[in-house]
């Protein structure tokens, strides 16, 4: 409980006319899209609460107590009426994410009608993200919703309405960090010493998972073809390693 209490933020969160949603992902935001742009960040991991007068009086307003009586999770029902109710006092016209499969993100964005959501697509949507981790104690799919969707490219909006989820309107722009890379960099500032690049999407954890099993197989089928490619052609290639992980290495 103390713990909870160190977190309590009196002083109001800022105003502005763009709220990134989610620490998480946010400095890249605020890097490549908003170095001209006043923002504001919504912490929504228990990093900080936002409870001065204004907000408080908010979330009493807020609750709705009918349904707080007969809720399974009374925890997430507050914290929903906390989240709607610091979006009424930041008053934004445009609320951004980077962690695109939140489902918190996706509930405020069809509760809270005062902005526009945008969700940037930040990691490959499988058939674990859409519909095996989704699915509840009744065997049922909890389902994703959302207004704007930055995505890769088509075939994730193909994915995400096979597995019955909703997209209002998809935008496909390819990768946000590959695209930053591509025409972000100056040219001739790197010093090219390798013919290929193989990024690394290599984790312990999902490689030997089974219910990333679909992944683990595309992603050795790959590896497979690149190493015959190269076993043909006088190629240098490297591979930039997602973490300092000696398991990865060893792979």
């Amino acid at each position: 409980m103390f713990q909870i209490f160190k977190k309590i933020q009196l002083k109001p969160p800022k105003k502005t006319d763009v709220l990134i949603f989610d620490t998480t992902g946010s400095q890249l935001l605020i890097d490549l899209i908003l170095p001209e742009i006043d923002y504001s960040v919504l912490p929504v991991r228990s990093e900080k609460y936002y409870l001065c007068p204004q907000i408080a009086l908010k979330i009493i307003k807020n609750i709705d107590y009918s349904d707080l009586i007969h809720s399974r999770n009374i925890k997430r029902h507050i914290f929903r009426s906390y989240l709607i109710s610091c979006l009424e006092f930041i008053n934004p016209k445009i609320v951004l994410t980077f962690i695109d499969n939140s489902p918190i993100f996706q509930w405020i964005s069809r509760n809270y009608h005062g902005a526009e959501f945008f969700a940037i697509q930040n990691g490959l949507r499988n058939k674990y993200d859409l519909e095996t981790s989704l699915e509840n104690s009744d065997k049922s799919i909890t389902r994703m919703t959302m207004p704007n969707f930055l995505c890769f490219g088509k075939c994730d909006v193909d994915n995400y309405k096979k597995y019955g989820h909703t997209i209002e309107i998809p935008h496909c722009v390819g990768s946000f960090k590959g695209s930053y890379y591509k025409y972000g960099m100056k040219k001739g500032a790197v010093k090219k010493e390798f013919d290929l690049c193989l990024v690394s999407q290599y984790r312990s954890e999902i490689f030997r998972a089974k219910e990333f099993s679909q992944f683990r197989e595309a992603s050795m089928k790959v590896h497979s073809f690149l190493n015959s490619y190269l076993e043909k052609k006088p190629l240098r290639a490297c591979i930039a390693c997602r973490f300092s992980d000696p398991d990865e290495y060893e792979y």
